[in-house]
């Protein structure tokens, strides 16, 4: 019985010897797998990293390729308008215009016309005569001189100035005033009309 017991013990020793080196041999297993996971992982991660930064330069290298064919682009494009702008240019030449200058006279003398008047006469027509306020014993002053002419007679008859200006009709009772520029010399005061003038109707003033 005895025996029996100890070859128990002996099974019982043995089996929890196999069981526990097993286990311990299991677990350096583990533990060296681990062990070579961790190395492959840090092994592969400087690749990955590489891998990355390969990626960036090549990433880089074509955004730099590219923005290389847009200057170039640009550049043509820039010298295709200056080629063009110079084409025109020369096809239609710049025309400066430039404002011609005003003559200005040295000096201004108005017009006798627009002065104020130098002299005034009346002057009276009737049947066949016609008296004047002055020209005949006083000389006019010459320059723009102003006429009163009134008809003071039955007929129509008319007033001008030979060689000057005929101012036209005027009627019985009527009352008009002309105007006109006498250098010096002698004037024909007349009427028109062939009647009056058959008979001479008229008078002659001095202007000085």
């Amino acid at each position: 019985m005895k025996r029996i017991a100890i070859l128990i013990v002996i099974l019982i020793v043995g089996w929890f010897l196999v069981n526990r080196s097993e286990q311990i041999s299991s677990e350096e297993e583990k533990n060296n797998e681990e062990e070579i996971v961790v190395e492959v992982s840090t092994e592969e991660a400087p690749s990955m990293d590489q891998d990355d930064s390969e990626v960036e330069v090549m990433v880089d290298d074509e955004d730099k390729e590219k923005n290389d064919d847009e200057d170039k682009k640009e550049v043509a494009v820039a010298d295709k308008d200056v080629s063009q702008v110079s084409e025109t240019s020369l096809a239609s030449p710049l025309v400066v215009r430039v404002p011609e200058k005003k003559k200005v006279p040295l000096s201004f003398s108005p017009s006798k016309s627009s002065l104020p008047y130098s002299d005034y006469v009346k002057v009276y027509l009737y049947e066949w005569e016609m008296d004047v306020s002055k020209g005949i014993n006083e000389p006019l002053i010459e320059g723009k001189i102003r006429f009163e002419v009134t008809n003071t007679g039955r007929l129509t008859h008319n007033f001008g100035i030979l060689g000057v200006q005929d101012f036209g009709k005027i009627v019985p009772g009527e009352t008009r005033e002309f105007s006109a520029v006498l250098d010096s010399g002698q004037f024909d005061f007349y009427s028109s009309k062939e009647v009056d003038m058959n008979r001479g109707m008229g008078e002659t003033v001095v202007v000085q």
